[in-house]
């Protein structure tokens, strides 16, 4: 069965969603110093990145879950989502 088109999509919504998050909270920094506020920006992106890459870690089989079990992303023509959306998160999460 050929995988599903929704991933990319999926993928990309995410990290829109992640790039929308960190623009938050970094225009409630502005008491902080252009420095501060790129470093501040830069741990909460590192942070988000680290969240993601996890919880698609979830979804891949990739932790102690898998021991009990694993999670499948199917969309609603039956087609699965690939076992390695945590690799491939990356090529969405570069930094800009």
């Amino acid at each position: 069965m050929d995988e599903s088109k929704l991933q990319k999509i999926f993928l990309m919504n995410l990290t829109k969603t992640m790039r929308a998050s960190r623009n938050r909270v970094k225009r409630k920094l502005d008491f902080l110093t252009d420095s501060q506020r790129n470093a501040v920006e830069k741990i909460v992106w590192d942070e988000n990145k680290g969240m993601t890459h996890s919880m698609l870690c979830e979804f891949d089989g990739a932790t102690s879950l898998a021991d009990h079990g694993t999670l499948t992303i199917t969309d609603n023509n039956g087609r699965e989502f690939v076992r390695h959306l945590h690799e491939l998160s990356f090529d969405y999460l570069s930094d800009e």
